[in-house]
């Protein structure tokens, strides 16, 4: 830069900078901003000449402080305009209306839509509006009633209003006297004003107006409203069965259009409803006959109004319905062939001289007409009507003076008016009303819209089942990826059904990627018929339809080139002959499908195959699998069972599925053991694998597969499984009998074990506790058919699931399994164990032969602890043996067994059994509930169970010849509980068994009875749970504590011996003790360590270190030179590093293991402290068991007194080469001032774990940087990147993994990642732009946007959005530039946030899967409108003058009406609130419906504080106040209690006042709290008493629940 003097005229500019590297033309830009003078007028003298713009500066010798001169005419100061600008938001009303083009809306006061488009519709004829303006009190007829004039005078008034007015306009007054007038507008239904019907207010509106407007002079002027609308009609009236008739003449406000089958057009319509049928009395025949009535019209109005007739009364349902079909109308409508012949011959002349002008505009001659001719034309009023004998009408305008004998006859389309819906009693009206300029404006209550004619046309009906059915069908419109995906979430069966919906739908099966072809019943037959002929070739037949029709089906998805991305083909009937070669191709067909993912292949050689027998059990005969399979490389699911060959594809070919997850053989030939090793080996990322009786392999060895999660293995000699990461292991043998040697000891994070006929396994004690010493994670333990010891122990902390299954010798168990959620046990009743002892029990139990209830009794005598509920199933078949023994039954003197739940399945039909049965059941136990599935019940059993639990049959109770109580005694009630019909009693059951027929099978129906017993024969004998408790409510922790009581009383009472035996913790391994308080908040697990002595030593090996030096040393500016506070802050920082140095070392030290480091440093030094997080990071690398690495390091400006430059790069911490050692990381954060450029640059970059990846304010340097790190990083799942400094340009690909990434402070963001779901896009308050590209991300399901200045948001914007990004669920919009007015229309959208989006006006939201919508801004950016599904709303409101009135506003703008909104207000201390009782007199819309209103106030202002509590209910209607103590003040909490009593009656603002309290609407207010209870507001005072005035709020969240007036609340508007 050179600095130089210009002198130009008489000024002088001194130091002006040359840029030399940029040419000449750019100094004179800068000379045309100080002088005015533009380049091209400039004369700049330098040596050699003048400056030209494309000079070269190093051969001009420019230099410092030279003084250059510059000659140039300015240009001429652009003038201010003599008049400013004004815009139409600063015209009158009455202007504005002008500007507009259309009148103001009319707010709707609660399905008063019939109402508005009516007015809207009456409005627009302007001899109307005349009449009613010539309208005063003087000239009031006698004849009209008070309430008609009162009612002409609002509709006066309001159309006023609306002439002069802009904004939207609340008809109240109007409303309040249409009711008073006609009743039945104000019905009532759950206190919600009802629907009505259009063409009923229409009708009742005309009639008032013409009674009100009719002149007291003559008969010329009789009647303003007639004359308008008025339609004589004469009509002829004929007896078809004695030929009278007669004539008659009648006067109508509108012509109905009947709609029928044959009615298409207007023109037909009027022709049916000018002709009728009715009977009458018929002087001739003296009796009632039929008369058809044939209509004329005589006299035409101005404005013609025609009412389609779509309402009727439906008979068989006795509800009205509606008449969907289209009927279509013109834009000019000529009624000519609808009149009479007199009134044809007055039409004639005017409609010559029509034609003779409109002949002119062709070209053609025609006769002059006179000027009054001229104007003949008339105007025409249509309507799409729909009421029970109403419609929905509109008019139109025409000249004043006219004579009806001056008409034509043609009218022209003013207005229509519409009902949207398909019911009678809901739906909506909208008005379209033609302006004057000729323009179209929907009135849609209070927001007109403009239309075109195309519009208009469009209305003619029919499209209610059709719109309706469109905008029901979300699905169909969807991309066929959407649709495919749906499909495959719908069983096979129901996916298939969807071809037959619509030609679309069978065009998305005929591509559906998921091929299933289930064969497993196709040509299987039976050993007896495999001479049968008939059965031969009708196997045959089904066998070749089967085949041709996979054959089809694949080869048209080949020709095609479907994808494929599943395949399943199970054949029973597989022919080694005949078959292969149609299997080999369909092979060849999927390998070659690039997409396919899932192949299952079940093939099984039928013995005899169509009369053709082969050995189905030699080798030779199995399927091969071709080589052709190899292809498939996007595998993830390989499935293969029955005879099918392997080995020859292995040993033949080297075997890759690099993708593959889960792997099954099942009944595969495999040959030996290095087939399998090589297959394995060429799936290294499978997670689940099956192999069970694999043909040839006897030996399984399973290692080198680190993803390896679940394993099943059965059928081989050897099993040696040597994989950490395996947490689901299920061995078997099968029916074999050889034994198994089995090595697992190497699985050491196994969770579930089962165990399944393995006879070299003896279960025993040791066996068992070697089995949870080596995996100290397991939960589940199935043991199913086992040879067992006859008493086993089972103790361990963390068993959640145990289960028995036919093991036979075990006669005794002992379970000590604090945890244990469910224990079965599944057998014979000959095998019972003796005794068990347990926390909890679930007994699973069919008997399929003799049922020993004696002996299962005593089962359940020996379970302990006594109060255990067990659940028992018993299954009886039919001619079950049941033996009934009333001697022993009562010398029984233990307690009955407590069963919580019977499940009973009785398929026996003798009724002297099911007798016996039942009351053996009762004697036996006492259950809680019995479960039925009907079903699986016989009628029998059933109809005698039902009799027995009502008692209804006394006189054969066996008690009756006993000494004996019979168990009835003990019952006292019973409750029923049926799914999925609703049976309340047993006499609903009862009857439901008489009404079904004896041969007729039992529905779906499950029922429930749930039995109260006498608490003196169950839970005082069994010393468990009340019985007046619900047994539902009783959880499992209740019981744990009854047992833990009983065990208690079981040992001595020394508390030594008490606290050894109830602590079960402390002597769990030292790993297990490690999980669990990796579990508990650091804090909480750091006091344990005060416990004893060995939680101090678990604590001090505990891997996760965590230090937090964020509060430890932060100095404050003003403090930088307080030599005490520098000292104190001195000593603290030097105690954090020595803390942080001592404990690493030490674990260093001793080697114990390092799982997390995490550190946080905000008064890092640059020349003090970097040896030392070397050093620490050094420790930390070489653990080789550190997953998750934490750094937060932040340089203070003024570290103790020492100023340095805290933004100076080379003051960054650099991270050290030791990091790279930490090959197991899963999670990388680093944030602060770090540098990280130097190691990415120097080392190459290893991380093959590392999930999580954040860097924040840390330094690259540059873009080569950050794509080597991620490079190194393949299987990243989170991606943060945040003003990483020395980074402007981010491009993110080659990440298969990444799902969710945030981006902050960069110019240009390139994301290629089809895998990514959420994306997190910022700018913050950086000014520069961003370019953005994330076309890639398809699968895109949540999308966050905030503050990106070169992103506009418009209509055209989401639109694009949703058609990128088809799965998105969730939209967040934070301080973007948008468009006014938003249209936001998704089908998968769920969440939608806007947060301070300053420009947005107005938002249309058409989402019907939306479940949250939330509004975050200040109230004076506030929307206008907003219309949408579901809505929550949160305002924040901080400034000092709060608007409610304006949110007010706001929220009634919001549609749909009944959308209940939260609203959040904060308000903050000095706020001013202003209060204007005058202002919300006048207010007459409806108030806000607010579902719960949170408050935070900390103003402490007594009246401030008052006026702010009537503001809000004066305001609002919420049905729930939010408050949290912490964040009120005293004096608000007090005054707000208060109010809600009412108790401060003589201070009601009503008092003094003509307008009535808020108070009044107030019904009740219920109090609840959490987490102390407080219920009811006195409470609450005696809460706010007790606590000192300097004490600030305890941590307590209240609600008051408020239940309003209907009538005042919900409905009545102020």
């Amino acid at each position: 830069m050179i600095p130089v003097s210009v002198k130009w005229q008489k000024e002088l500019f001194k130091d002006v900078e040359i840029d030399t590297t940029q040419p000449p033309y750019v100094f004179k830009c800068q000379l045309y901003d100080l002088t005015g003078v533009p380049p091209e007028r400039q004369k700049i003298m330098v040596k050699g000449g003048l400056l030209k713009d494309d000079a070269d500066w190093s051969t001009l010798g420019v230099k410092e402080g030279q003084k250059l001169m510059m000659m140039g005419t300015a240009d001429e100061i652009i003038k201010s305009p003599e008049k400013g600008t004004v815009f139409v938001e600063d015209l009158p009303e009455e202007e504005q209306v002008v500007a507009v083009g259309h009148t103001a809306g009319l707010f709707n006061l609660g399905n008063t839509c019939y109402m508005n488009s009516t007015l809207q519709c009456l409005h627009s004829v302007p001899e109307l509006k005349s009449a009613l303006i010539q309208y005063s009190h003087s000239g009031r007829n006698n004849d009209v009633d008070q309430s008609s004039h009162l009612l002409t005078v609002a509709t006066r008034d309001l159309f006023n209003e609306l002439d002069k007015s802009v904004k939207p306009v609340a008809p109240m007054q109007f409303w309040m006297l249409l009711r008073k007038k006609y009743p039945q507008f104000g019905q009532l239904h759950n206190g919600v004003f009802m629907q009505q019907d259009a063409e009923e207010c229409w009708t009742q509106l005309l009639y008032t107006l013409s009674q009100s407007l009719r002149s007291n002079g003559s008969s010329e002027n009789a009647d303003a409203v007639k004359a308008l609308f008025g339609i004589e009609l004469i009509s002829r009236i004929h007896c078809q069965e004695s030929n009278e008739e007669s004539s008659e003449t009648e006067s109508v406000y509108s012509l109905k259009c009947h709609i029928s089958q044959e009615v298409n057009h207007l023109h037909e319509g009027i022709k049916q409803g000018l002709k009728s049928e009715l009977e009458k009395a018929s002087p001739a025949l003296g009796r009632s006959a039929n008369y058809l009535k044939e209509s004329r019209i005589n006299a035409l109005p101005r404005y013609l109004t025609v009412q389609f007739v779509r309402f009727f009364w439906k008979r068989e349902s006795n509800q009205k319905a509606k008449i969907l079909r289209k009927v279509d109308y013109p834009l000019e409508l000529d009624v000519y062939d609808f009149c009479s012949d007199d009134l044809r011959k007055k039409l004639e002349a005017p409609r010559k001289l029509l034609r003779d002008e409109e002949g002119k505009k062709l070209g053609l001659k025609g006769s002059e007409k006179s000027s009054v001719q001229k104007d003949n034309d008339e105007k025409m009023a249509d309507a799409e009507g729909s009421s029970n004998g109403g419609g929905e009408p509109s008019v139109a305008p025409m000249e004043e003076g006219e004579k009806a004998t001056q008409m034509t006859g043609i009218y022209d389309l003013v207005a229509v008016l519409t009902h949207k819906g398909r019911s009678a009693d809901s739906g909506h009206y909208v008005g379209w009303v033609k302006q004057e300029n000729g323009k179209w404006i929907e009135f849609d209550d209070d927001n007109p819209k403009p239309r075109i004619e195309d519009d208009i046309t469009r209305l003619s009906g029919g499209g209610e089942l059709r719109d309706f059915i469109k905008e029901m069908d979300k699905i169909s419109d969807l991309p066929k990826i959407i649709l495919h995906d749906i499909l495959s979430r719908l069983p096979y069966e129901d996916a298939a059904r969807t071809s037959v919906l619509s030609k679309a739908w069978h065009e998305t099966w005929s591509s559906f990627p998921i091929l299933v072809f289930d064969g497993s019943q196709g040509g299987h037959m039976l050993w007896m018929d495999r001479k049968d002929p008939l059965t031969i070739q009708e196997n045959r037949r089904k066998a070749n339809s089967f085949l041709k029709s996979v054959d089809r089906r694949l080869v048209r998805f080949h020709h095609h080139g479907f994808a494929i991305k599943e395949f399943n083909l199970s054949m029973m009937f597989f022919h080694p002959r005949f078959m292969p070669h149609l299997v080999d191709l369909w092979m060849k067909i999927v390998g070659e499908s690039s997409s396919i993912q899932v192949l299952k292949l079940e093939l099984e050689l039928a013995d005899c195959y169509f009369g053709c027998e082969f050995d189905s059990h030699a080798v030779d005969n199995y399927y091969y699998l071709p080589p052709d399979i190899l292809k498939a490389k996007s595998l993830t699911e390989l499935v293969l069972s029955g005879k099918i060959r392997a080995d020859k594809l292995i040993v033949n070919h080297r075997i890759r599925f690099p993708m593959l997850r889960i792997l099954s053989l099942v009944y595969v030939y495999l040959g030996h053991e290095q087939a399998l090793e090589d297959l394995i080996s060429g799936c290294p990322m499978i997670e689940d694998l099956v192999l069970e009786h694999c043909v040839g392999l006897e030996n399984v060895k399973v290692h080198d597969l680190p993803k390896l999660k679940s394993a099943k293995f059965s059928g081989f000699r050897e099993i040696h499984v040597d994989v950490p990461s395996l947490e689901y292991l299920e061995l078997g043998n099968g029916k074999l009998e050889f034994p198994c040697d089995i090595s697992i000891d190497k699985c050491r994070n196994l969770k579930v074990f089962i165990l399944e006929a393995v006879s070299s396994v003896f279960v025993s004690n040791q066996w068992l506790r070697e089995l949870f010493d080596k995996f100290p994670f397991l939960e589940t333990l199935e043991l199913s058919g086992c040879v067992t010891s006859e008493s086993l122990m089972i103790s361990s902390s963390r068993l959640k699931v145990l289960s028995f299954q036919a093991c036979l010798e075990l006669k005794e168990a002992k379970i000590d399994a604090p945890n244990l959620e469910s224990c079965r046990y599944y057998g014979n009743s000959s095998h019972m164990p003796a005794a068990i002892s347990f926390v909890d029990f679930d007994f699973g139990f069919p008997l399929e032969s003799r049922m020993d209830l004696k002996r299962l009794r005593a089962f359940f005598q020996n379970i302990a602890p006594i109060n255990v509920m067990v659940s028992l199933y018993l299954g009886i078949m039919r001619a079950s043996s049941i033996v009934f023994n009333e001697d022993v039954l009562q010398n029984v003197q233990v307690p009955l067994p407590r069963i919580k739940e019977l499940r009973l399945s009785v398929a026996e039909k003798t009724e002297e059994f099911c007798v016996l049965l039942i009351n053996d059941l009762f004697w036996s136990f006492r259950p809680a509930i019995i479960s039925l599935n009907v079903r699986l019940c016989s009628r029998i059993f059933l109809k005698l169970l039902l009799e027995k639990l009502r008692c209804n049959n006394e006189e054969e109770r066996c008690c009756s010849s006993s000494q004996m109580k019979c168990w009835w005694h003990d019952l006292k009630d019973v409750k029923v509980r049926s799914y999925p019909e609703k049976y309340e009693n047993i006499s609903d059951c009862e009857a439901l068994l008489d009404s079904m027929p004896l041969n007729f099978s039992f529905p779906a129906l499950r029922l429930n009875f749930q039995l109260e017993w006498d608490s003196l024969h169950t839970s005082l004998s069994g010393g468990g749970i009340n019985a007046d408790e619900d047994l539902d409510e009783i959880g499992f922790s209740d019981f744990t504590k009854i047992s833990s009581v009983s065990a208690i009383l079981q040992h001595t009472g020394e508390l030594r011996d008490f606290i050894k035996e109830m602590d079960k913790i402390s002597d769990l391994p030292k790993i297990i003790l490690h999980d669990i308080l990796s579990r508990l908040p650091y804090e909480d697990a750091a006091r344990t360590s005060v416990l004893s002595k060995a939680w101090h030593e678990t604590w001090s090996s505990f891997p996760i270190l965590v230090f937090d030096g964020s509060r430890c040393v932060h100095l404050h500016w003003k403090d930088r030179k307080d030599p005490l506070k520098i000292q104190d802050n001195r000593r603290k920082a030097n105690s954090f590093l020595k803390s942080v140095d001592r404990t690493l070392v030490r674990f260093h030290h001793h080697g114990f293991a390092i799982k997390e480091f995490n550190l946080n440093m905000m008064f890092f030094h640059p020349r003090f402290m970097p040896h030392l997080v070397d050093r620490w990071m050094k420790i930390v690398g070489e653990s080789s068991s550190i997953q998750v690495l934490k750094l937060e390091l932040e340089l203070a400006g003024c570290f103790f007194g020492c100023k340095f430059d805290s933004h100076a790069v080379d003051n960054y911490y650099s991270l050290p080469p030791d990091v790279l050692k930490a090959k197991s990381l899963t999670e990388l954060v680093l944030l602060g001032r770090i540098r990280a450029d130097k190691l990415i640059v120097n080392h190459r970059i290893r991380f093959p774990m590392l999930r999580t990846l954040s860097l924040v304010n840390v330094y690259l340097g540059h873009e080569q940087a950050l794509e080597d790190l991620i490079s190194g990083c393949p299987m990243i799942e989170e991606l943060i990147l945040e003003h990483c400094v020395g980074l402007e340009i981010v491009k993110v690909h080659d990440l298969p993994k990444l799902k969710s990434a945030k981006f902050s402070g960069f110019r240009d963001i390139h994301v290629d990642v089809p895998s990514l779901e959420y994306l997190h896009l910022g700018n913050d308050e950086l000014e520069f732009p961003c370019d953005i590209s994330i076309d890639k991300c398809r699968n895109l399901k949540v999308f966050l946007l905030g503050a990106v200045s070169s992103v506009f948001v418009s209509n055209q914007w989401l639109l694009e959005l949703f058609d990128k990004f088809p799965f998105l669920e969730r939209l967040e919009l934070s301080g973007c530039i948008t468009s006014e007015s938003l249209m936001i229309s998704s089908s998968r959208l769920k969440v939608l946030s806007f947060d301070a989006c300053v420009e947005l006006k107005e938002a249309r939201i058409d989402a019907p899967n939306l479940e949250s919508c939330r509004y975050s801004g200040q109230s004076s950016h506030m929307p206008a409108a907003m219309s949408f599904v579901d809505f929550d709303v949160v305002f924040t409101i901080e400034f000092r003058i709060m608007d409610l009135k304006r949110l007010r506003a706001f929220l009634q703008n919001i549609a749909p009406r009944n959308v209940m909104v939260s609203l959040d207000l904060g308000i903050m201390k000095g706020s001013s609130i202003l209060f204007n009782e005058d202002v919300l007199q006048n207010v007459e819309v409806p108030l806000p419906r607010i579902k719960q209103l949170r408050l935070s106030v900390t103003e402490e202002t007594e009246e401030l504080c008052v006026l702010l509590i009537n503001d809000l209910f004066w305001s609002f209607r919420p049905a729930i106040i939010s408050l949290n103590l912490k964040v009120c003040s005293r004096i608000f909490l007090k005054l707000l209690l208060e109010k809600l009593r009412c108790n401060n009656k003589e201070e009601r603002c009503c008092s003094s006042s003509q307008m009535k309290c808020w108070w009044h609407d107030l019904k009740d207010v219920k109090v609840s709290s959490s987490p102390k209870k407080y219920e009811n507001l006195s409470d609450c005072e005696e809460l706010l008493d007790s606590l000192p005035i300097n004490l600030s709020s305890p941590n307590l969240h209240l609600n008051f629940e408020l239940e309003w007036d209907s009538l005042q609340g919900a409905q009545r508007f102020y």
